[in-house]
């Protein structure tokens, strides 16, 4: 029995009160279309590790683990049905403001986005490797670019998932920057060259707006730098690894303003781990 059920055209979320388990399944259902709505389901396993933060090494915090941030669902990869590449940061960037583009598919970090609900049917797609989220840089208008930026409140960061007829994992990405619906993440001129960057541009149904959302299995450790280390640990599992949180001893990474952050992490962020292995976080203490 599935943990949740969501609808990603009308957010809904119902307790199907199952318990944790190694891996639960959570179902998506895709409509498409007002009149005779297409239904499609597809599934996306999240790896969710029951072992209790008292087992991490003496250094460890004693603290239980926090339930999941509400919200936080399933890694999943996003790629163009025109060409096959996948969605992700130029260059591998870290930075706040790298352009988002299309790059071929290699089952590494920078494919991984993360969905996170922030209600009214919108979600917050956090990239795996930067930590950053999809953000449509600028106002509702064609053309307007799409980068990552900081994760946070403002609508430029809301996209909502509407499915189409076709594959049973396809879907149209509409930006809801300032409330809007009418543009969609869209390939540039259905140019399918690597290293193209996205936009948004009026939803017209051309195979440069349809996304193919598929669930992605990849136990690279996301990038957690600067996070609570509640949120940090949650994260961490969410991928499918361990989560240990040690004290930093150091006095020039600490400070009354970053207490209680993750200032370190190993194995590094992006990097490719089997299932459950430990990761250490290294967080600044209460001063």
């Amino acid at each position: 029995m599935p943990l949740f059920q969501f609808n990603l055209h009308r957010f809904q979320i119902t307790d199907m009160s199952s318990t944790h388990k190694d891996t639960d399944w959570w179902p998506f259902t895709l409509k498409a279309g007002i009149a005779a709505p297409v239904r499609q389901i597809f599934y996306i396993a999240t790896s969710i590790v029951a072992v209790a933060l008292s087992a991490a090494p003496a250094a460890a915090f004693q603290t239980e683990t926090p339930p999941p941030p509400p919200g936080l669902l399933a890694p999943i990869a996003l790629v163009t049905d025109l060409s096959g590449n996948c969605l992700q940061p130029f260059n591998q960037s870290m930075e706040p403001g790298a352009a988002i583009v299309q790059e071929k598919c290699a089952g590494v970090a920078e494919n991984v986005w993360i969905m996170i609900s922030v209600g009214n049917g919108s979600f917050h797609l956090m990239n795996g490797l930067s930590g950053l989220c999809l953000d449509a840089r600028g106002s509702a208008a064609n053309r307007t670019p799409v980068q990552q930026w900081t994760c946070g409140q403002i609508t430029n960061e809301n996209w909502e998932f509407v499915g189409t007829a076709g594959a049973p994992n396809n879907a149209i990405l509409k930006s809801r920057v300032s409330g809007s619906s009418n543009y969609c993440l869209d390939v540039p001129g259905g140019n399918s060259a690597p290293g193209t960057a996205m936009q948004i541009y009026t939803c017209n149904n051309t195979t440069s707006q349809i996304w193919q959302v598929n669930p992605d299995k990849s136990t690279v450790v996301p990038n957690v730098y600067s996070k609570l280390d509640g949120w940090a640990a949650n994260q961490i599992y969410l991928f499918g690894l361990i989560p240990y949180l040690t004290k930093s001893t150091s006095t020039s990474q600490c400070n009354a303003s970053n207490a209680g952050t993750v200032v370190g992490e190993l194995p590094q962020p992006g990097t490719v781990q089997a299932p459950k292995t430990g990761v250490t976080l290294i967080v600044c203490p209460p001063l």
